[in-house]
């Protein structure tokens, strides 16, 4: 009986202790949880409080000049009405609180796609097929039988002047004599 009490309080102050380190460890735990929550919490306020930058107006700015991690050009295109190297548009209105990190998506003009046609009369041909192509015309020879010089451009075929403004993506004829 003796031996039955002793075991029975040995038993009782090592539950005691169980209970006692179980309960240390839980009020641990909850507490770093509880803290972690804290800590998203007033991250999430401060990235909600972090929106300190306002959008600025970057329609028909130079984008070479405003460009950084922030500023993205998504691609290029035409557009007669912006001059080349120019932001035509933007992903985020100008004047929007924003985050430091948010990205704004700019597409940028390539300039207009008329061009003018240019003076290649009488040149050899692989000269006026290289000016014409630096304009940004795709140049295409048609060869005519004349008395002129062989491989000299005789004029365009298309029917365009000195002058006239055509479409780039046009194929562009020019009469080469053979």
């Amino acid at each position: 009986m003796i031996y039955l009490k002793k075991t029975l309080k040995i038993l009782f102050a090592i539950s005691t202790c169980f209970i006692f380190f179980a309960s240390l460890l839980l009020l641990t735990q909850y507490s770093r949880a509880s803290e972690s929550n804290k800590e998203k919490s007033k991250s999430s306020e401060q990235s909600e409080n972090n929106l300190d930058y306002i959008t600025p107006d970057l329609v028909n700015k130079v984008y070479n000049d405003v460009k950084d991690d922030n500023i993205i050009a998504v691609r290029e295109e035409y557009n007669k009405d912006f001059e080349e190297g120019h932001i035509i548009s933007q992903s985020v209105n100008p004047g929007i609180r924003r985050s430091n990190k948010d990205i704004i998506e700019v597409v940028v003009s390539k300039g207009s796609n008329l061009k003018e046609v240019v003076d290649v009369i009488g040149l050899p041909v692989e000269e006026a097929s290289m000016k014409l192509t630096e304009v940004g015309f795709s140049p295409v020879v048609k060869l005519v039988e004349c008395n002129s010089p062989e491989g000299t451009v005789l004029g365009y075929s298309n029917g365009y002047n000195l002058g006239d403004l055509v479409r780039i993506d046009e194929p562009i004829s020019i009469d080469v004599a053979s």
